[in-house]
């Protein structure tokens, strides 16, 4: 994916922490070939060419969309992203796939889907619903995209932390909800340099009041612990930090 990317090194690897025979133990990957769970979007009963059209098609736009968005967050000469509309919606429908983009989601709410058909409340059609199937209308919520684009975004750079920033498989650190006052959502793009997207300037100062130290292992912190299977970092420096919270699968909750 080409948000990972940014944590990879001149050869092209990251380091992608993950439970092992041996517990926690990282390893050099490609950015492309970690995290992806083969058949995770496929459509049963398709022609078998079109049974990942979902990721092929559908993600694949999401995603291409939001890398132009996101080479204009790194640009060193932004501070507040002021960007063109197009550009706001497509990093928001990205943000809002990030906290789909799981195994245990997409069970999730395939369960929920099959519950609600033999409750009568969906009428099942002749090939039977799969999750994977709704994302593509799901990501298109105008309410959730009016949401995020009316909030503020700023990028945040941690260049004197003690440490780089951390990724994982689910990297966003949000409030429950996106209305309230204090709603707030955090995401780390590269190894120093962070999203931040909020509503009041109250919560603006208090997470700008923070070190840069401080700021730094909170959103490490975060993406450890709810991290669902992977963790991934630019070098090896937080390994133990890393086997000690890897696998908590905490759910995602405001910074502190």
């Amino acid at each position: 994916m080409f948000y990972l990317k940014q944590w990879a090194g001149d050869d092209g690897k990251l380091w992608e922490y993950k439970e092992r025979y041996r517990g926690v133990l990282p390893r050099r990957v490609f950015a492309d070939s970690t995290g992806y769970r083969h058949g995770l979007y496929s459509v049963p009963g398709m022609p078998p060419e079109k049974r990942q059209y979902v990721e092929t098609t559908y993600m694949s736009w999401v995603d291409n969309h939001a890398a132009v968005a996101l080479k204009a967050m790194l640009d060193e000469s932004r501070l507040a992203l002021d960007f063109p509309l197009r550009f706001k919606v497509a990093w928001a429908r990205f943000l809002f796939s990030l906290t789909f983009r799981s195994p245990n989601v997409i069970k999730r709410l395939q369960v929920q889907m099959d519950e609600q058909v033999a409750g009568g409340a969906i009428r099942q059609p002749e090939i039977p619903f799969v999750a994977a199937e709704v994302f593509p209308s799901m990501l298109q919520s105008k309410t959730v995209i009016r949401e995020l684009i009316s909030m503020t975004w700023v990028t945040g750079r941690l260049y004197h932390a003690d440490q780089p920033l951390l990724t994982s498989d689910r990297p966003i650190i949000m409030t429950n909800g996106l209305v309230q006052p204090e709603a707030h959502i955090v995401l780390p793009i590269s190894p120093r340099i962070f999203f931040l997207a909020y509503r009041t300037e109250a919560v603006f100062n208090h997470i700008a009041a923070k070190s840069q130290k401080e700021l730094a292992a909170q959103i490490n912190d975060h993406v450890t612990r709810q991290a669902i299977d992977f963790v991934y970092a630019f070098d090896d420096s937080q390994t133990d930090f890393i086997q000690k919270r890897l696998g908590q699968r905490a759910r995602s909750t405001p910074l502190g």
